[in-house]
């Protein structure tokens, strides 16, 4: 889960994981570079991004001489074998991370990725040069995965088809709620207990542990501390489900596609066991 702990940029941009590299000998008189895209946290290469989002990358140049360099991007939609070009020629502007100076050299460059309906694997080309005239050098192709932002409407069609309360001063939830355009009314477990309308039950908990609620037939939804990279679904000793997610992923479903894709999850689980 520490994938999107990230802090949000006001701009929507995120810094991924990619590393790829690539060596050219330019001429006789230069001193070959050794060229790679990495991540500031030095996560492994594996890229999932948001649909319609400016997202930033990290060059990094390995040179004898301080260069400054130029880039050249072309993105394709990815289906099966096929690559169906988006948008070719990008030149994204470049600007320096760190020190001018000789050896390793660190650069900054953003890209719009495409605003797609649905998943989509993206394909970026990207060449480097280092002056106007120079030879461009190719650098391996990366994939990426394009993701839409669902989870609003993914809790909105939620709502609508289970009958839904939360705990009382769950203020990150009723934020949440708020943004998703929904109204969840507050319920507690004694009450809940008479409620035979209700099947899931939102709370948000500080610590590490929550009284379940004491209506067996109500699924529990808690948003907790610890929980990590997956969702948790366990049975209390009254008899209820509760389906557990990690609280980070409240602050996040705006900026990070795992936690959107954790958040969606925890609901299909709760929606199928709260099915009478």
């Amino acid at each position: 889960m520490r994938s999107f702990f990230g802090t949000w940029l006001g701009l929507a941009i995120a810094t991924f994981a990619i590393t790829i590299s690539s060596a050219a000998e330019k001429s006789s008189a230069e001193t070959p570079l050794f060229i790679e895209l990495v991540s500031r946290e030095g996560r492994p290469p594996s890229l999932l991004i948001f649909a319609g989002r400016r997202t930033e990358f990290v060059l990094t140049l390995t040179a004898s001489a301080v260069i400054e360099p130029q880039l050249s991007t072309d993105l394709f939609a990815a289906a099966g074998q096929i690559a169906a070009p988006i948008a070719t020629g990008l030149l994204p502007k470049v600007h320096r991370d760190g020190a001018s100076k000789a050896g390793v050299q660190r650069f900054c460059f953003s890209l719009d990725l495409p605003a797609l309906e649905r998943r989509q694997k993206v394909i970026l080309r990207t060449r480097v040069r280092t002056s106007d005239d120079g030879e461009w050098l190719p650098l391996p192709a990366v994939v990426t995965e394009v993701v839409p932002l669902t989870w609003r409407n993914t809790l909105r069609r939620f709502v609508e088809k289970t009958p839904s309360t939360r705990a009382a001063d769950c203020k990150r939830l009723e934020v949440v709620f708020q943004r998703a355009g929904v109204n969840v009314p507050e319920s507690s477990p004694a009450a809940l207990a008479n409620d035979p309308a209700a099947r899931v039950w939102f709370a948000d908990s500080e610590d590490d542990t929550c009284m379940p609620p004491t209506a067996p037939a109500v699924t529990w939804v808690v948003f907790k501390k610890s929980v990590g990279n997956d969702i948790e679904v366990t049975r209390a000793e009254c008899g209820a489900l509760v389906v557990a997610v990690d609280a980070t992923v409240l602050a996040n479903l705006d900026t990070d596609p795992a936690a959107q894709g954790l958040f969606e999850r925890a609901l299909a689980t709760a929606e199928a066991l709260a099915r009478p």
